[in-house]
């Protein structure tokens, strides 16, 4: 992980431009929590996010100068470690389960995209669009459960912009009922 960032810093180093940049490509660590798995224990998930972006257009609200972008951006975010608990009890029947693994195989999502510039160097970002996602939970003798699930998605975060146009950012998204994620990462816009 830590050498993708360092590419992608070192890409936007190559390919920085003085002109306000349109497009934009981020890698997250992604730390998920799943909640009400049908057991009585939560699970937390690591993924590895890329998000490409592109940003439509500039508004500026005038009575109080604030300028809002709006973009599209896609994610694609793939496992990249599990979680595991032993004596996980099931909610609905009260069995002992042993020892039960979470994984989140893949999430895919569409966002409209909106920053807010604050403070110059900052943008606060908001997101709404779909996703589709996929959590399993397995023990060593059965698939408990596979839920896969499309629907609507919604998160906020915050960007802080380096030379370079490189960008250090956190993000909180809902990719469900009971899935959602903390994101850290880097991009480059270009």
């Amino acid at each position: 992980m830590k050498k993708i960032m360092i590419a992608i810093v070192l890409s936007g180093l190559l390919h920085a431009n003085d002109d306000k940049p349109v497009g934009y490509v981020y890698v997250d660590s992604v730390m998920y929590s799943a909640t009400k798995t049908g057991t009585t224990q939560n699970f937390n998930p690591k993924g590895m996010k890329w998000a490409f972006g592109y940003l439509l257009g500039d508004y500026t609200i005038p009575v109080v100068d604030v300028d809002i972008s709006t973009g599209l951006e896609f994610d694609f975010i793939s496992s990249t470690n599990v979680h595991t608990k032993s004596n996980v009890i099931s909610s609905s029947t009260g069995i002992n389960l042993g020892e039960v693994t979470a994984r989140i195989d893949n999430v895919y999502g569409l966002y409209l995209k909106t920053p807010i510039s604050v403070a110059g160097k900052f943008d606060f970002n908001t997101y709404l669009g779909m996703s589709f996602s996929s959590l399993t939970l397995k023990n060593q003798n059965f698939t408990i459960s596979d839920n896969q699930t499309t629907s609507l998605s919604y998160g906020f975060g915050l960007e802080y912009m380096l030379p370079k146009n490189i960008s250090a950012h956190i993000s909180y998204m809902q990719y469900f009922t009971n899935l959602s994620s903390i994101d850290i990462g880097l991009g480059v816009k270009f």
